[in-house]
């Protein structure tokens, strides 16, 4: 278990990498010589969760005789992301794992889910209700020593791209090209001149120690480094910087290599589809997507009459979509998308939410706002907390001890009966 981004993910495939190294470096092993054969499954992605190690093979080729097979062989399996399933299920009697001869099995989970449930959360993992069969482990924070490493590899890459910039400038200026392109590469140069030794990371971020307590959190904070000063940062200020800068960067990209709709606000689009994308997954607890049509069809959306999701957030036929996209922090592998990172899809359902209560307007149908939709924080502290420091934010209007724009709006919304009501009809439809 571990908070968000402390690389729990990470952790299991370096060991899984570790496990298949052994297992195809050793020739014909046999008996308690043969290495685990490592089995890692991603739970967001399972349809048939008490058939999630039959379906995770049979994706991947194997036949129910093989499965038989490989219940008598020596198997490491991982479930991954425990959290991510909203269902309080024990995987191993579901799965009935008990007819695996020679299986270990790991689970990972965010803690401040786990500590969210009960005292007695062990039995959702424990075999046949035998808690002593469960052990846990927690990864700890990042320490100032792996800080400190991360800092000299990271000064370094800079150093050497900030050589590559220089190079690079003196090849134009040789050949009298591109001034603009010049001036860019020189604000670039300044950025990074900054940061080509590991005591500049130190000294700037010794004020975030409190934030940068994961590898994610970490690499955000250095990567965002160079685009802001001296001014106060809490998460959501730092992912919204970082987030921006991404955006950025892909709009510079696009504006090279594309040809644009005219008058097109690509930045503005790019922010519009991620929070979109990621409240329509968040209220229906998905952290990825099949990509296939029929895969996307599982998520309906919020205010739209469109058929699929396929048409509102992944249809290549509409530029606008398709520029869109480009720019949202996704990913895709083996015929999954997701965000980068689930805290990523916090960060911009929290960013929905909280501009929605901004521009909350009573005269508007309580049914176009994504806050009629249900439970949306339960047992979500990573969602509240990026409110909260959006939140703290907005604190520009008045005095110190003023309501802010924001908590008006906030009492406005609670004040509601109609949206409160609403709330309440899609808690009891189980959204």
């Amino acid at each position: 278990m571990g908070d968000a981004g402390t690389g729990k993910t990470m952790f299991i495939r370096i060991i899984e990498l570790d496990l298949w190294k052994e297992y195809n470096e050793i020739e014909e092993p046999l008996g308690k010589d043969r290495p685990r054969l490592p089995l890692r499954i991603t739970l967001s992605e399972v349809k048939n969760l008490s058939r999630a190690v039959e379906e995770f093979l049979m994706n991947h080729g194997c036949t129910e005789e093989d499965i038989q097979q490989l219940k008598k062989e020596r198997v490491m399996i991982f479930f991954d992301g425990y959290d991510e399933i909203s269902q309080l299920i024990n995987l191993y009697n579901a799965n009935n794992l008990d007819e695996w001869e020679n299986a270990k099995v790991i689970f990972t989970s965010r803690k401040e889910y786990l500590a969210s449930l009960s005292n007695d959360y062990t039995l959702l993992f424990a075999p046949n209700k035998k808690r002593d069969a469960v052990f846990s482990f927690a990864i700890l924070p990042v320490d100032d020593e792996q800080r400190k490493e991360y800092f000299e590899r990271q000064a370094k890459e800079y150093e050497d791209q900030f050589k590559a910039i220089d190079n690079k400038i003196k090849m134009m200026k040789d050949n009298n090209r591109n001034e603009l392109g010049q001036k860019a590469l020189l604000k670039q140069r300044e950025s990074l001149a900054k940061f080509t030794k590991a005591s500049s990371f130190e000294q700037k971020t010794s004020r975030f120690k409190d934030l940068i307590t994961s590898p994610f959190m970490l690499r955000i904070l250095v990567q965002t480094l160079p685009s802001f000063g001296d001014e106060k940062i809490n998460r959501a200020e730092l992912y919204r910087i970082f987030t921006t800068t991404h955006f950025e960067k892909e709009k510079e990209k696009l504006e090279r290599t594309e040809k644009l709709p005219t008058k097109l606000n690509i930045l503005g689009s790019f922010y519009e589809y991620s929070k979109d994308l990621a409240v329509n997954m968040y209220i229906r607890k998905k952290v990825s997507l099949q990509a296939q049509v029929q895969g996307y069809k599982n998520l309906s959306v919020v205010d739209r009459k469109v058929e699929t999701i396929w048409e509102r957030f992944f249809d290549d036929n509409d530029q606008i979509i398709k520029v869109a996209r480009r720019g949202a922090q996704l990913i895709e592998e083996e015929g999954i998308v997701r965000f980068y990172h689930k805290s990523i899809m916090e960060y911009f359902a929290a960013r929905h939410f909280y501009d929605e209560i901004l521009n909350f307007n009573p005269e508007n149908e309580y049914k176009n706002y994504a806050l009629s939709k249900g439970p949306l924080m339960e047992k979500e502290t990573d969602v509240i907390f990026f409110l909260r420091d959006m939140m703290s934010s907005d604190s520009s209007e008045g005095k110190p001890d003023s309501l802010t724009t924001f908590d008006k709006k906030l009492i406005e919304i609670l004040d509601n009966d109609e949206l409160h009501q609403a709330h309440i009809k899609a808690k009891d439809h189980g959204w």
